[in-house]
This record gives structure tokens, sequence and C-alpha cells, in this order.
């Protein structure tokens, strides 16, 4: 990455004397472009990535021996959580004011979401829950309206959930790094981070040969990352430092998948090498140079995937798989599954996500003026 980094790091670069300045991003109605047209861009990669594999198997078979698009998406939001977190944290300068807000944007189109699923269930479409989920429903239910249950070894309601269980932990993390005032030190702790995890997927394949489940240690490091990039946009660190961490990060992970994906395989289906880090690098690219042309106006229709991304993350499966049970696979089919996926997304994201935001905001401001 260090490669094709620097130049985008370079040319970003604005400074007066010696002394770095937080650089401008184009604004769109409160909104830094850029980053909801990542966010957009990774939300519809994702909705592909599982709608074409539930429709074509040759389509899955293709994303686990060549590029899996949904590995890609993953990359992406996890870079711009990251980088937002951190800005949102400091821009409301209360932890109390986070907290709220993400509660609203976050947990109740999720109930609607766990609610969605457990009444098709009831309505007799038993599949959209695997066996491990049925053996213990309610409990199992009932943990999952936590968004903790990754923690408690506990089944997904839906299988994309558990990315929502290391977003949760990264709020934690960032939250206990506000207090005791490291936050602003994330550049260093993510190399430490680095370190770690790289000891674990490089010597777990050679020491004690056991396959680690790398993508999870990789999503935390890319999580760290997107912080440190933030750093860099605040001006905290230089190019050369941001491009040493990620030739760093290029190189650990490049071993990393061969020792995890290739000398050492699950008995399962398998991803390739180049399925699991093509997609990676190319997400790391993306936002690079997604990054380097904030300055600049990005097409209406990124806007409205990037403010309805969440719904699309969320309600996608579930379109998904209505659309597939009982029935064989078929472009049109796909067409109309992606279609109706970002109608109904459009359609929760103004009648739930919105109006719970909106709330959020509200609440904060009422406990401000209170304050006041």
């Amino acid at each position: 990455m260090t490669s094709s980094t620097q130049p985008l790091l370079d040319g970003a670069a604005e400074t007066i004397s010696a002394k770095r300045i937080p650089q401008k991003s184009s604004i769109r109605s409160g909104r830094m472009e850029f980053m909801d047209f990542l966010r957009g861009t990774a939300a519809l990669v994702v909705a592909v990535q599982h709608c074409g594999e539930n429709l074509f198997p040759k389509f899955a078979k293709f994303t686990h021996d060549y590029f899996s698009f949904g590995k890609l998406g993953l990359v992406i939001f996890f870079l711009v959580s990251g980088f937002v977190i951190p800005l949102s944290i400091e821009k409301g300068h209360s932890l109390k004011r986070f907290w709220v807000q993400r509660f609203f944007r976050l947990f109740p189109l999720y109930w609607v979401s766990l609610a969605a699923v457990v009444i098709i269930y009831l309505l007799g479409y038993t599949p959209i829950f695997d066996p491990p989920f049925r053996a213990h429903l309610w409990r199992n239910v009932l943990v999952n309206v936590t968004m903790f249950q990754g923690a408690f070894r506990v089944p997904q309601a839906i299988g994309l959930y558990y990315t929502l269980t290391i977003e949760m932990f990264f709020y934690i993390a960032c939250s206990l790094l506000l207090l005791i005032k490291q936050l602003r030190n994330t550049y260093a702790l993510t190399w430490v981070l680095l370190v770690a995890v790289s000891a674990l997927w490089i010597l777990g394949p050679l020491v004690f040969h056991r396959r680690m489940e790398m993508a999870g240690l990789f999503y935390g490091v890319t999580l760290f990352c997107g912080t440190a990039i933030y750093r860099y946009y605040k001006g905290n660190i230089s190019a050369k430092a941001m491009n040493a961490l990620m030739g760093a990060l290029l190189l650990s992970v490049s071993v990393g998948v061969y020792l995890n994906y290739v000398y050492t395989k699950k008995v399962e289906m398998q991803f390739s090498y180049v399925a699991v880090f093509g997609p990676w690098f190319v997400g790391f690219v993306m936002f690079f140079a997604a990054y380097a042309l904030r300055n600049r106006e990005f097409p209406a229709v990124g806007m409205w995937l990037g403010r309805i991304s969440y719904s699309v993350y969320l309600v996608h499966p579930i379109i998904s798989f209505l659309f597939r049970y009982g029935r064989t696979g078929g472009i049109g089919l796909f067409l109309i599954t992606i279609a109706v996926t970002l109608l109904v997304a459009t359609v929760t994201y103004y009648a739930i996500e919105k109006p719970m935001i909106d709330l959020g905001h509200r609440i904060v401001k009422r406990k401000q003026l209170i304050a006041a």
C-alpha cells in the first residue's frame, strides 16, 4: 500500500510553515461527501455479494476463488467508522452526547430488522434462522437484542450482525481512550495493535500449527487504521508516518493471508489468497482515492446511497431471503432483489432511521439546555 498511498497523502497535505492544519472536505448538508460516497459504495457491494451468492452458485464460487465483494465492503465500512467515530466524539465534547446519538442511530432500525426476521420465522419461513439459532430461539433472540451476542458466543439472527458487535466494542474502546486522555494517540496505538495481531496470525500457523480467524483481527486493525487516517486529516501526523503504517500493514497482511488461507486451510469452503487479499487491498485503495478527492462534490446518487447505507445493510439479507425462498436464480430476480432492497431501505431510512436520529439530536439539545 505504500506506493499507492504516498501520492494520495502527499497531495492531501496542507502546511503553514512547519505546522500542518486540518484539511477541508466538500460538505453538503453538514455531511462529508466522500464519507457518504464510501458508505453507499460499501453497502451496495455487500448487498451484491449476499444477493448474488444466494441466487448464483457460480457467483458464490467466484467470490471464494477470485474476489469477495463482501470483504471489500466491510473494509470500507470499518475504515469509515474508524475515521468518523473519533471525529464525532471530539466534535460533541461529550461521551453522553456521543452514546445517545449512537444509540438512536443504530438500535431502533436494528431492532426492527431483528423483529422482522422473527416474524418471518413465525410465519413459517423457518430457514431464515440457522439450526443453531433455532435450537434456543428465544434465548438467542433476547441476547441478539443487545447487539453484543458475539461476545457471548450466541448465534447471530442475521449473519452480518457480527460486524455490529465489532463496531460496539470499537465505540467502547474509543470512549475508554478518551477517558484516559489517549484518544489523540491512536496512531501509536494502531502500531501496537498491528504488531500484536501480526504475531497472532503469523505465529499461530507457523508455531502452533493453528489457523487463526484472521478476518476479525484484521477488521479490528482496520478500524484503528481509520483513526490514524483521521489523525493525519487533523494534522497530527505526517504523510511519512502514515505511509510507514500502511507499508507495515501491507507486509503483515500479505504474509498473514498466505499463512491462514493457503498454508493452513479450513475443512469447509475456503477463500483463496486473492479472494481475501485482493478486496482488502482494494478497500484501502478506494478509501484513499475518495479521501484524495474529498474537496470535490460527489454524485447525488452517491449521497443518497450513503444516507440509506445502514438501512441497505440491515434489510438486504431479509429481502434476499424472501426473494430466493423456493425460487431458482436468474439475473432478472437478482436485479429485482437489489431494486426492492434499495426501495425498502429508502422507506426504512425516512420512516425509522432518520426520525430516530433526529430524536437523538433533540434529546441531546434538550439536555444541554437543561444543563445550561
